[in-house]
């Protein structure tokens, strides 16, 4: 299991189209998740996102020295866990992520051609 909670992350190209069709087909007071359709920690990103642009993965830091160094950042890449789900936004919008994980947004970022994972 990776170290840190799971986030929920958005290709930023999800973000924008999510909230256009949020604009054109949500009813108002309505609130919608826009997430991918993996959560995954900071430390599966970061090491994708190394991975695709041709960087070594991070370095690991014992969880003391990061907590004696950075208290603040420790707690949110340690103990931050908020899982949630898009399926409001598929259902109710008819949203569907162009980058269905973190995984293919980053490889898009980089340049990379996404491939389904």
């Amino acid at each position: 299991m990776a170290r840190g909670g799971l986030l929920g992350w958005v290709h930023h190209e999800d973000a924008a189209a999510a909230t256009v069709a949020a604009l054109e087909h949500g009813r108002a007071g309505e609130a919608y998740n826009i997430v991918d359709d993996l959560a995954a920690s900071w430390q599966e990103v970061f090491t994708a996102m190394a991975a695709a642009f041709g960087a070594p993965p991070p370095r690991r830091l014992p969880g003391w020295v990061l907590q004696i160094a950075a208290p603040y950042v420790a707690w949110v890449v340690t103990g931050t866990s908020m899982r949630v789900a898009n399926t409001k936004a598929k259902n109710e919008l008819g949203w569907r992520p162009q980058f269905p994980t973190y995984r293919q947004g980053i490889q898009a970022m980089a340049g990379l051609t996404p491939t389904r994972l």
